[in-house]
């Protein structure tokens, strides 16, 4: 997914020249805005919030190989009461 960067001074599109990560899950961007009469260079945070949907490889080895095994109509099965 891209995302637009703006300008906090004239709220113009500026652009991530470079970035540089801070941690795992945090990395400073610098931008500068497009707008050549402002001029700023300035730089974001962008760091991970929370999931939203966990990850299969979060779940044992074993048993992503048995889910992967089933039928598609099982894993559905199995899926809409895990939730439950």
């Amino acid at each position: 997914m891209a995302f637009r960067v703006y300008c906090p001074i004239c709220e113009d599109v500026a652009v991530i020249h470079s970035s540089n990560a801070v941690d795992p899950k945090l990395k400073e961007a610098y931008c500068y805005c497009t707008n050549q009469d402002c001029g700023h260079s300035f730089v974001m945070s962008i760091e991970f919030s929370h999931t939203v949907s966990p990850s299969a490889l979060s779940l044992p080895q074993d048993l992503r190989k048995r889910i992967s095994e089933t039928q598609p109509e099982q894993q559905a099965s199995l899926f809409a009461h895990a939730g439950s």
